[in-house]
């Protein structure tokens, strides 16, 4: 359902078809207009789901709100892997909920490239990084907002980073 421009209305089916099938593994759902509403649909499929392990919501303008809704439904989940939130007009405010909610999870990869992240968004994620609970070994953060103060704290903490790649 990659680039077909679905809706908020379309959003609701797939939550539907989320919380209603256990043979998903994957759900690409890229490039559509879901917005905030509609991450809110797919986020309660997914606290029902219990095989979907890689999520893609890039280019849906579900920012900060959305990405928070869909956080929630990854708590104490083990299922979900892998998910990539590049486009979605992402700042430090929804990517600091995200790295909280990151203690909780077993997700392994995050993509969130090309969202406005700044330096604090950086701090906050090395919190997690740097904790024995960090599952995370790929983090993609390309063409984000973080200045050299904020690639400073990255390689100020690598030496503390075990998880990473």
């Amino acid at each position: 359902m990659n680039s077909t421009n679905l809706s908020n209305d379309s959003a609701i089916e797939i939550g539907n078809l989320i919380k209603n099938s256990q043979e998903i593994e994957k759900l690409i759902i890229d490039s559509n207009n879901f917005g905030i509403e509609g991450a809110g649909y797919i986020a309660e499929g997914l606290k029902i789901n219990s095989t979907i392990r890689t999520l893609s919501i890039q280019n849906c303008n579900i920012e900060n709100e959305g990405l928070i809704l869909l956080a929630d439904s990854f708590t104490n989940r083990t299922n979900i892997c892998e998910i990539n939130i590049s486009n979605n007009f992402i700042t430090e405010k929804g990517f600091k909920y995200f790295s909280e909610i990151l203690h909780f999870s077993n997700i392994s990869r995050v993509i969130t490239n090309n969202n406005p992240i700044k330096d604090e968004s950086i701090s906050n994620i090395l919190i997690y990084l740097t904790s024995p609970k960090c599952k995370l070994k790929k983090l993609e953060m390309k063409n984000c907002k973080f200045s050299d103060k904020g690639l400073n704290y990255l390689i100020t903490s690598s030496k503390n980073i075990t998880s990473l790649m």
